[in-house]
């Protein structure tokens, strides 16, 4: 029964793909919808129908869907990737980047298309600017006697057998 409903599914999906490629949005978010009645757990028709409805403009679905993909792929470089975007459209910058960092993670192919590798470098040199202020307040006298601190209660805790080796 599941083999019949995800080819009967892929069916939907590609008429999806047709629609979305001659700008027909609400249609091609109809078949992805059929896609998903039918195999509710394809994670690639919760993508593809949040690509056409984040198109259509319609961010809150657009987000809803992709959160399901997510859901049900944890790996998926292009659903992040995607995720990033809605966030982007909304305004939501910050979310935006946590989401490319994810993205690149799971897949530095991603970077090759010429916007990504711009967003790639800029996020990447704000992170190497904030890493840069982080090992400067460490070096701070205050940031060492308090690490120094934490270290102590650390090393005292396990003395006491208030924490458990790392295996």
């Amino acid at each position: 029964m599941a083999v019949s409903a995800s080819k009967d599914a892929e069916f939907y999906l590609k008429r999806g793909r047709l629609y979305a490629d001659k700008g027909k949005l609400e249609r091609a978010a109809a078949q992805y919808t059929k896609a998903i009645e039918l195999y509710p757990d394809d994670q690639k028709a919760y993508r593809l129908r949040a690509e056409a409805y984040r198109a259509a403009g319609d961010l809150d679905r657009a987000l809803a869907d992709i959160n399901k993909a997510v859901d049900l792929d944890l790996y998926d470089a292009q659903a992040f990737m995607l995720r990033g975007l809605i966030y982007k459209d909304r305004g939501e910058i910050e979310d935006y980047e946590e989401e490319f960092r994810v993205a690149v993670l799971l897949d530095g192919e991603l970077v090759n298309h010429e916007t990504h590798g711009e967003e790639f470098a800029r996020i990447l040199k704000a992170d190497e600017e904030e890493e840069a202020k982080w090992e400067e307040t460490f070096k701070l006298p205050e940031s060492q006697i308090f690490l120094k601190k934490m270290a102590e209660e650390a090393l005292e805790a396990h003395r006491q057998g208030k924490t458990k080796p790392l295996n």
